[in-house]
């Protein structure tokens, strides 16, 4: 089946601009995909593409959806799942997940995933299913605007239980890095010693993926060490995203 009907079962404001929607698949089915991968919701003819929020094994699914004045689309999808029991879905699909098969990486090197705001889905997922296999060496940096706009404790919890290197990053001082005065690479350089073992997760908008990607090379990271969406959907050709620093706000 290419595509499936999910009920939606719950819609969940965790702050002002970011909703949890919970979908239930038909009955007997248990949707297969990698902690990673994401579906594309289909309304009114147009399919919106939203990463998996948890880990795979669960009948349930969890989206994150972020909304805003300035996204009409975003908030068109959201008057749309509060205003219907059901909606239709194709099945899972991209490659930003971990291949053990292709000896991607050691269990043993370091894993980091760098996030801006609702990116944070995609690291939630694949931060789950590592954790299944109790894998060290994790390290989440995830970028805000302000401190008001982590939307989820989840990473608090686990680095308070020793299960990852938890940064939280944005302009606002208040319990976060400071992002003019740390740059993200130095930040990770200073951590890890080595950037050559190391393999990167990032989710954002393309100024934003790749600004981090520029940033990592400097340091010596290879573009192979790391994996995004953007890559596949929003190919840099000629320079055509600029190059930004992360001191400019870019989430």
């Amino acid at each position: 089946m290419q595509h499936l009907e999910f009920q939606v079962k719950r819609v969940s404001q965790l702050n002002q601009q970011v909703y949890q929607i919970n979908l239930l698949p038909p009955v007997g089915i248990l949707v297969d995909y990698h902690a990673g991968q994401y579906l594309e919701l289909l309304i009114d003819g147009t399919a919106y593409p939203f990463t998996i929020a948890n880990a795979p094994g669960q009948r349930e699914l969890e989206l994150h959806l972020g909304v805003s004045e300035k996204s009409e689309y975003n908030m068109q999808i959201l008057s749309h799942l509060q205003k219907n029991n059901s909606i239709w879905s194709s099945q899972p699909k991209g490659e930003v997940w971990l291949k053990p098969q292709l000896n991607q990486l050691s269990m043993h090197d370091p894993l980091i995933f760098i996030v801006a705001g609702t990116g944070f889905a995609q690291a939630k997922a694949m931060i789950e299913e590592q954790l299944k296999h109790q894998r060290n060496d994790l390290y989440l940096y995830w970028i805000n605007r302000d401190s008001d706009s982590f939307y989820c404790d989840l990473p608090n919890k686990w680095a308070k239980q020793g299960l990852l290197k938890y940064h939280p990053v944005t302009r606002d001082k208040l319990n976060c890095d400071y992002l003019p005065l740390h740059t993200l690479e130095d930040r990770i350089t200073s951590e890890i010693n080595d950037i050559s073992r190391i393999q990167v997760v990032t989710c954002g908008s393309p100024n934003f993926v790749y600004s981090v990607l520029d940033g990592l090379e400097s340091k010596g990271l290879k573009q192979e060490q790391m994996m995004s969406d953007v890559f596949d959907y929003a190919p840099r050709q000629d320079k055509q995203f600029r190059v930004l620093s992360l001191s400019e706000n870019v989430v």
